[in-house]
């Protein structure tokens, strides 16, 4: 329900921009149909019709991307709503909403919390140390094992070099992000600036002298 509602907002607002630009862009084709003396209507319309185009090309690409990072890197697919990232062993990091607090999971983010109300947390190969609001623990994502000891400093103390804690928001940036994020980005660049270049050349730019005569 959140991910439907928040693509529909995204639509109805690019839909708006997508007018004035759409108008522009009629109004620059029209503009170079009379410079050669063969104003076209069909042309004009189609032109402006070029932010209508990219609006589904880069729902497309969104889909396309957010069911790769949640079917193949496991990660959410980046609307905002909710954060997920992979962990040792099948288990999960999660967020729901706000970024100053986060859950421990096994197998994905729905059911019953592992940890819950984690404020700082770090990892250190198959363990995750922090605090929570129930106080500090040690989690072994190999074992399953769950310590809570006195202090999130006794914890960490029994690492070597004494590792620092993170905000959840910095333990889940740190992996979320990836090469992937700036493939994917390319992709849609290339995208959008083949399609119009392919509608300037077509629809907007004026006609050959030549080929206006024709």
């Amino acid at each position: 329900m959140g991910l439907s509602f928040v693509l529909l907002l995204w639509v109805i607002l690019f839909g708006c921009a997508a007018v004035p630009v759409g108008t522009a862009l009629a109004c620059w084709s029209w503009v170079n149909g009379i410079r050669v003396q063969t104003p076209s209507r069909g042309r004009a319309l189609v032109a402006g019709l070029l932010p209508f185009v990219l609006i589904p090309v880069g729902l497309f690409w969104f889909l396309g991307y957010a069911a790769y990072s949640s079917l193949v890197r496991n990660v959410d697919p980046g609307l905002g709503d909710s954060w997920k990232v992979p962990l040792p062993h099948g288990y999960f990091f999660c967020m729901i909403d706000v970024t100053d607090q986060g859950y421990l999971m096994k197998g994905g983010c729905s059911g019953s919390p592992r940890v819950n109300g984690i404020r700082q947390l770090v990892q250190v190969g198959d363990s995750i140390i922090g605090s929570s609001v129930a106080g500090a623990f040690v989690l072994d994502t190999a074992t399953g094992e769950l310590r809570s000891p006195k202090s999130v400093a006794a914890a960490l103390a029994s690492f070597s070099p004494s590792p620092k804690l993170q905000t959840p928001n910095e333990f889940y940036e740190r992996r979320r992000s990836g090469w992937q994020d700036v493939a994917a980005g390319f992709v849609l660049l290339g995208l959008v600036l083949s399609i119009s270049w392919l509608w300037f050349t077509r629809f907007i730019r004026a006609p050959a002298p030549s080929a206006a005569r024709a």
